[in-house]
């Protein structure tokens, strides 16, 4: 009976051990950590999209793609409750470094319960840098997912954090950098004061305060070993258990008049909050300067020499935020400085008026206002914002304005109309003329140019002296307002290029120049569309050219002599011979065309 019974009972054991089996194979393995390693999921202990698959060697593995670099921490979970941390490392979780994106795949064996991680970009676990730490949890205006408590990073690894007049429960975490994967620290609070264990992933630190205090917390990551995640410490200290601190002071100099035997230093913050009258005696140094440290919260001083009620002070001072400030006495009235003064400052130099550059200009009568935009090139530095300051414009039509001497540039406008960029030069006034677009700049006063008196003496004109020069008179239409030559020799351009050089004219109305010898070829025009042919001259010192209308433009006629004479009447008749062959052959004309 007893042989049968434990037959029985062994092979209820055997069953058992069967279903055990069974159940162990139907076992589902999930990656649970960090949404930038599973898939987006964030420690989602039942993912579908993080379910290993069986492999034959009856380990579990897990393929992700395009892992990007980064710091990442995981946990195997089986059947959804029962999460294997790394044993290594008391069954924290298991922590990677990304250097590069790529594959990771996890590899779960089941009979040793440890996990491995593998891919091309994965490096050695690496301490990600902390920007900042902050605490995070519930009451004491604390939130779980934003970072309303940043810490002050004290010294290098050490952090701290003051919760003000807390009255009540904190329940807190540490974490960086604005999430929980860089760096997410618990632990168990014990006592105040208590430096403790900081647990990696660890639960949730709990304290509470019955009365209104201010509660400070410090964390020490200068021993954290990161790949364990071990070495850390917190510390929570509530104020009425901390030595106060000393008063903060700043140090308040005076200079007294030499007839004061009491000095002091009476201060106030305009609270209620003072140092009771007369105040702070101050002492003497040795360059004469009488100091008192005073409590950095007053706001307001007053220096003086009271005995009870005799003796003298000043009005009331403002401190300024300083720590250390300088106060001169004189009679009653005290001046305060944030730096030490000379205890016989020189008045301030009157200071030396900016250089400046006079400028004048001429403009268009139809321009109502002219402005002047000066400026440096290098620097960019302007006189005014575009269109520059306005000019004032005198009695002889000038319009005048001051620019500082280091402008190099000038435009001169009115608004609309402009110049083009003109280089000032280095002197102290200037002259522009602004004619259309363009400014001419001097750095004389140009003259005006005189009209032509209308009924002048004739002057007699003295026989051309023999000067390397050819003298050259036109007569042209009397439409003509203007007249200029332009006169080049055979293989060369003009110089002046086109139009030419400006006629003048003579009281006889004939326009007169004289051009170099070396020439040979001559165009009469206005410089606004009318022209002659180009005009062969005869190596004569002296020539006349008349100029008429027709059909096809303007003829140019040459003469020897003065045609109004009537002498040279050959030389007359081979000229237009000569300007007749001219309008044939137009196609080598040097014409030019505005």
């Amino acid at each position: 009976m007893k042989k049968l019974l434990a037959i029985v009972l062994c092979l209820a054991m055997c069953l058992g051990i069967l279903a055990m089996t069974v159940t162990a194979a139907n076992d589902t393995y999930v990656v649970a950590g960090s949404s930038g390693l599973c898939n987006g999921e964030n420690w989602a202990a039942s993912s579908t999209k993080n379910k290993m698959t069986a492999n034959a060697d009856g380990t579990y593995s897990l393929t992700i793609a395009n892992v990007k670099a980064g710091n990442y921490e995981f946990k195997i979970v089986q059947n959804g409750s029962t999460w294997h941390g790394d044993p290594a490392n008391g069954g924290q979780n298991y922590k990677i470094t990304v250097a590069s994106a790529c594959n990771v795949t996890i590899t779960f064996n089941p009979k040793n319960k440890t996990a491995t991680a593998s891919g091309d970009g994965i490096g050695a676990v690496t301490a990600p840098a902390i920007n900042y730490m902050a605490i995070r949890g519930s009451g004491a205006n604390l939130s779980w997912e934003k970072d309303n408590a940043k810490m002050t990073k004290v010294s290098e690894g050490i952090y701290e954090y003051t919760f003000k007049s807390l009255k009540g429960t904190v329940e807190m975490k540490f974490a960086a950098n604005g999430n929980w994967d860089d760096y997410n620290f618990g632990g168990t609070f014990k006592s105040s004061g208590t430096e403790t264990a900081a647990a990696w992933n660890g639960g949730n630190i709990k304290f509470t305060t019955t009365e209104a205090t201010d509660v400070v917390v410090r964390l020490n990551l200068t021993k954290l070993n990161y790949a364990k995640g071990t070495g850390a410490t917190f510390t929570v200290t509530f104020k009425s258990d901390v030595e106060p601190e000393p008063e903060k002071t700043n140090t308040d100099h005076a200079q007294v008049p030499a007839t004061w035997t009491k000095e002091q230093a009476y201060v106030w913050d305009g609270a209620g909050q003072d140092n009771a009258w007369p105040g702070i005696a101050m002492t003497k140094g040795e360059d004469g300067w009488y100091t008192a440290e005073v409590p950095a919260w007053a706001k307001n001083i007053i220096i003086n020499n009271k005995v009870g009620d005799n003796g003298v002070q000043t009005g009331d001072m403002t401190l300024p935020a300083a720590e250390e400030v300088w106060i001169v006495v004189e009679g009653t009235k005290g001046t305060v400085y944030t730096t030490k003064p000379q205890p016989t400052p020189d008045p301030d130099p009157e200071p030396e008026p900016e250089k400046t550059i006079t400028v004048h200009a001429q403009v268009p009568a139809t321009w109502t206002k002219a402005n002047a935009y000066a400026w440096n090139s290098s620097t960019n530095a302007n006189n005014k914002a575009w269109p520059g300051a306005a000019m004032t414009k005198g009695d002889d039509g000038w319009y005048t304005i001051k620019v500082p001497a280091s402008a190099n540039r000038i435009i001169i406008n009115n608004g609309t109309d402009q110049t083009g960029d003109m280089t000032l030069p280095a002197a102290e006034e200037v002259w522009i003329v602004v004619e259309g677009t363009k400014g001419t700049v001097y750095t004389t006063k140009p003259q005006p140019t005189p009209d032509p008196d209308p009924t002048p003496d004739p002057e007699p004109k003295p026989d051309p002296e023999p000067t390397g020069m050819i003298i050259v008179h036109a007569q042209v239409p009397a439409d003509w307002t203007a007249a200029n030559a332009y006169t080049w020799a055979d293989g060369s351009d003009g110089d002046p290029a086109w139009p030419g050089a400006a006629m003048e004219k003579g009281a006889d109305g004939w326009y007169t120049l004289a051009v170099p010898s070396n020439v040979n070829n001559i165009i009469i025009n206005n410089g606004n569309g009318g022209q002659t042919q180009d005009i062969k001259l005869t190596g004569a010192d002296e020539i006349w050219i008349t100029v008429e209308a027709s059909e096809s433009g303007f003829i140019g006629t040459l003469t020897e002599s003065n045609p109004n004479t009537g002498d040279d009447l050959i030389a007359v008749c081979a000229a237009m011979l000569l300007a007749g062959a001219a309008m044939v052959t137009t196609v080598a004309s040097k014409k030019r065309f505005f």
